[in-house]
């Protein structure tokens, strides 16, 4: 990631803006949901198996039955950008560094 002039946070994907965006609602999703370890992981099962990642995260909280709503604004605000930020400084950290996608890290 990088922040541009107006301190804005920009963020590449291997697969894209679309890619961007999933990773972002799945870091919404799981910090809403983080006092309930199984529809944290329902939450991401459904949104890999979505063929969209723009309409996931508000088909997957229906089915789920959970408030999108929260997880919405934590996509639009700052909350989305710390969460990324957060993410991407986690995954760069691995030791060993990721040599593909997607990899599995368990208790890191």
């Amino acid at each position: 990631y990088s922040v541009d002039d107006d301190g804005h946070y920009q963020f590449s994907c291997q697969h894209g803006p679309s890619e961007c965006y999933g990773n972002r609602v799945q870091a919404c999703a799981l910090a809403e949901l983080s006092d309930n370890l199984d529809l944290q992981v329902e939450f991401v099962n459904c949104a890999m198996s979505s063929a969209n990642s723009s309409t996931s995260g508000p088909l997957c909280a229906s089915k789920l039955g959970v408030d999108y709503s929260p997880v919405q604004e934590c996509v639009d605000g700052t909350t989305g950008d710390q969460l990324t930020v957060y993410n991407g400084n986690r995954t760069t950290s691995f030791s060993p560094k990721y040599a593909y996608v997607p990899w599995v890290a368990i208790n890191g």
